[in-house]
């Protein structure tokens, strides 16, 4: 103090003086005049302190803690602190922060002596470094992939103890689903169950029942995705401190994703009224959480489904909500799906060159960080806003583009919709036959799958050409059944919509193309 190297200050939060040095140099100057043994000892002496005094400090400062657990050579005790302070970066989204501390938890695994918890510290520390690096580096960064390449061998490895251990296996999921690679994340869903029945964690397997739901609604099965989900609501529902003691420990919470889930599925399904249902009993359960990722990532699905559902500004006011809430915290997967869908939402509400720009915009995101799920959706919604603004040839380029890549990678959920914009497109062109082919390749298409709203929507646009084409009478009948095969109290848009042309039409010729009645 007398010589002016230290200055000292007072703060309300800590009782006493505090001291710090006038500058960094001459801090670093004054620790390396003191030897190696000496520097340990201190390092010790202040963790101790720590402990001891500062215990608030030790639990949101941990990074400073294992700082001086290191240099003390307490390399054992400081794995723990340096991957909690890892993972309050990650919260924080800051992810290069993270990779530091975390990467110091690596470097420090061979003080552990235990095999079988060194191997358990070790999946844990690169799960962790894994999501950094996907923030950092992207999906198909080569460190990036060997990352991942070791936690799946790790996960094997680890086998029946993998329940008794907290890792954030939405997120492993997360990265299989991100680049397409569904066969692996049905690998890890289907794992997941199984231990889940073995060791008696209700779950652990609803995590790995969600998990086969989005795979299998992926690969155009949406019914068997709903059993998937109905599977987890049937079980008992967790307390509120249950349900936010499982969004930690893996990432999301069973439930919630379930109920997320649904909304979309059933949305798909035709299911409309079980789709808001649904919707509203996850929107309201989220509220009650207060988990910041579990919110906006329900906020997201929810709008998805009012998209779906053709809600265009039911889908953008929550949306919007969700944009504010992940910018905030930068939440970038989730941000840019809400981004895409307030998108699709725009061009439905008459804006298409707005959408466009902000889908575009999506997928350059994507491809840049290696992301293949979701790029046929994302080209969908590119080809209408195109075919809104005349763009023919545009919006058929990237009806052919989504339908390779679904083709490629098996996400075959958007075919159907696929098919009846490309016939939307070549009607708009003229091409009525090859029109017609569309239409009744998208009706093929959501009949296989049981996709009831695509079915709808593809019967409308084929009815409404049978009609300009004095078929009349076959698309009425055509509509008169659809319409009764809805689900009752399902209105939607696309109901609407049918029941008009039905009302409309006159009688006429049969049906052509050798369409079945559905």
């Amino acid at each position: 103090m007398e010589a002016g190297l230290l200055s000292e200050r007072e703060r309300e939060d800590v009782p006493g003086p505090e001291y710090q040095f006038r500058h960094a140099l001459f801090q670093k100057a004054a620790y390396r005049s003191l030897s190696r043994s000496t520097r340990r000892r201190y390092h010790r002496r202040v963790a101790l302190a720590m402990e001891a005094h500062f215990p608030s400090m030790v639990e949101t400062r941990p990074d400073v803690f294992a700082h001086h657990l290191t240099e003390a050579g307490e390399h054992a005790r400081a794995i723990g602190h340096w991957v909690r302070a890892g993972r309050l970066a990650l919260e924080r989204q800051d992810s290069p922060e993270a990779l530091g501390h975390l990467n110091r938890a690596l470097e420090l695994l061979p003080a552990l002596t235990d095999d079988s918890r060194r191997l358990q510290r070790e999946l844990e520390i690169r799960m962790d470094l894994g999501f950094s690096m996907l923030e950092v580096h992207g999906y198909a960064a080569p460190e990036t992939e060997r990352m991942f390449a070791r936690v799946w061998e790790l996960l094997l490895q680890v086998g029946e103890a993998l329940p008794r251990l907290d890792l954030s296996l939405w997120g492993l999921f997360a990265y299989y689903r991100g680049r397409s690679e569904y066969h692996r994340a049905k690998e890890l869903a289907e794992r997941l169950v199984d231990l889940g029945q073995r060791h008696g964690q209700w779950e652990l397997q609803s995590l790995g029942d969600v998990m086969n739901a989005v795979i299998l609604f992926a690969w155009g099965r949406p019914w068997d995705a709903a059993r998937e989900l109905a599977c987890v609501l049937g079980r008992p529902e967790p307390s509120l401190d249950e349900h936010r003691a499982l969004s930690i420990r893996y990432g999301t919470d069973p439930w919630m994703m379930a109920l997320a889930e649904s909304a979309i599925v059933h949305a798909m399904l035709g299911r409309v009224e079980e789709s808001r249902r649904r919707a509203r009993e996850a929107l309201e359960l989220a509220g009650r959480l207060g988990h910041p990722y579990t919110l906006g990532s329900t906020q997201v699905s929810v709008a998805m489904a009012r998209l779906i559902r053709r809600d265009a500004s039911g889908a953008l006011s929550l949306v919007d909500r969700a944009l504010s809430f992940a910018s905030e915290r930068r939440f970038v997967m989730w941000s840019t799906w809400a981004t895409l869908i307030r998108g699709g939402a725009l061009a439905g509400l008459g804006q298409p060159r707005e959408g466009l720009a902000l889908a575009r915009g999506v997928l350059e995101v994507w491809r840049a960080r290696g992301v293949h799920h979701g790029i046929p959706s994302c080209l969908n919604l590119i080809a209408k806003s195109w075919l809104a603004l005349g763009e023919l040839q545009e919006a058929v380029a990237a009806i052919d583009e989504a339908l390779a890549g679904s083709a490629e990678t098996g996400e075959v959920i958007s075919e159907a919709w696929l098919h009846l914009n490309r016939g939307e497109c070549l009607r708009r062109a003229g091409r009525e036959e090859e029109a017609g082919s569309c239409f009744v390749r998208a009706l093929a298409v959501a009949r296989e799958q049981g996709a009831g709203l695509p079915e709808l929507r593809a019967t409308v646009s084929l009815c409404r050409l049978l009609r300009d084409r004095g078929q009349a009478e076959g698309a009425r009948r055509m509509l008169e059944r659809a319409c009764a095969g809805f689900e009752p109290g399902g209105e939607c848009l696309d109901l609407q919509q049918a029941r008009a042309l039905r009302d409309e039409l006159s009688r006429g010729g049969e049906a052509v193309w050798g369409v079945a009645s559905p």
